[in-house]
């Protein structure tokens, strides 16, 4: 138990969003990668977020890499302007 740490917070009140792109889209360069863009802007605003690949079902690894990638912001209160001006953009504006 020595190398567990406990976090006590209050989660009521936690909202989150997630945000994709269309299946057909595919980015090779990370650097315009909307959802690596996007996960980076979030971080220099200090949001709690995270990205990862919606696994499908069965897949193997090598088809797992090619799922579709996801972005999870969360947050209290009001909607960050942040994640506004994102979901606003031309990419998520009507995939949300």
């Amino acid at each position: 138990m020595e190398d567990c740490y406990v976090l006590q917070t209050d989660l009521a009140g936690i909202r989150w969003c997630r945000l994709h792109l269309p299946t057909s889209s595919f980015c090779t360069d990370p650097l315009e990668d909307p959802i690596l863009v996007s996960f980076s802007k979030c971080i220099q605003a200090d949001m709690l977020c995270a990205w990862r690949r919606q696994p499908g079902a069965g897949a193997r690894l090598a088809d797992q890499m090619a799922g579709q990638k996801e972005l999870w912001t969360f947050w209290y209160g009001d909607e960050p302007a942040t994640l506004q001006d994102i979901k606003a953009s031309a990419v998520f504006g009507k995939h949300r």
